[in-house]
């Protein structure tokens, strides 16, 4: 069985102000599963349902049992402390009696999605911006922060491969920022009200993509060092 990866409290990450001299008023939180997590939840919520997504609910808020799940962990992006963007990472779990990636109920065809085939495999879930932020180099700036967030996260829990599922209308998007290629569907998905396609791509070949794009998606070996400290994980031998 992989080993699982969890940690407590949130781990807080300032984001780089690449334009000019100041901080940015941008932080990353990393959350574990047993985080406080309901400000992401109505964030969630809010997203989903303005795109018509999902049905309206008294709870105002958007989460499922995977949210619950020690191999889950969310990044959220925090502008002047007002939580306005958010990402769910969803690692896969050799051996696990359940699934711990919503992918994996709805494609558990796939051969990508086995830890036997591809290694170990995160999916990326739940990628969310604030509607109210109307501000398009803004939100651009949140996008790219939640998914450096999401490196981060891959690159201190040593994936392999990383999934997502996207509505048909975004594969154009994923492609062209991250390289993903489609794998399958469309497809009904978990608690949304439009199918999906399955896309991916190996993990190296997603992190080189990000290096390669500008400083702004620079991931620091003391990044990574406090996210590894914060997981409970020793980085992956190399093999000579």
């Amino acid at each position: 069985m992989q080993k699982s990866t969890s940690f407590e409290p949130s781990l807080t990450l300032p984001v780089e102000n690449v334009v000019g001299s100041e901080p940015s008023p941008i932080t990353l939180r990393i959350f574990g599963h047993r985080s406080d997590r309901q400000e992401i939840y109505a964030l969630r919520y809010r997203a989903y349902h303005e795109a018509d997504l999902i049905d309206t609910s008294s709870r105002r808020a958007f989460s499922d049992a995977y949210d619950d799940l020690h191999t889950t962990k969310t990044v959220g992006a925090y502008y002047n402390d007002i939580c306005v963007g958010s990402l769910r990472l969803a690692f896969g779990e050799g051996g696990a009696d359940i699934p711990t990636m919503p992918c994996q109920a709805v494609f558990a065809d796939v051969p990508q999605l086995s830890s036997a085939t591809t290694g170990k495999i995160v999916e990326f879930t739940r990628l969310v911006v604030d509607p109210a932020i109307t501000n398009n180099s803004l939100r651009s700036t949140l996008y790219g922060a939640l998914v450096r967030g999401g490196m981060i996260v891959c690159n201190a829990g040593d994936a392999d491969f990383a999934a997502i599922a996207v509505l048909p209308k975004m594969m154009k998007f994923y492609k062209f920022m991250c390289g993903f290629e489609y794998i399958a569907g469309p497809r009904p998905y978990p608690g949304v009200t439009m199918s999906t396609n399955l896309m991916g791509r190996g993990f190296r070949g997603l992190d080189a993509r990000r290096s390669d794009r500008n400083r702004f998606f620079t991931i620091t070996d003391a990044e990574l060092a406090a996210a590894r400290t914060a997981f409970s994980l020793q980085p992956r031998a190399k093999v000579a």
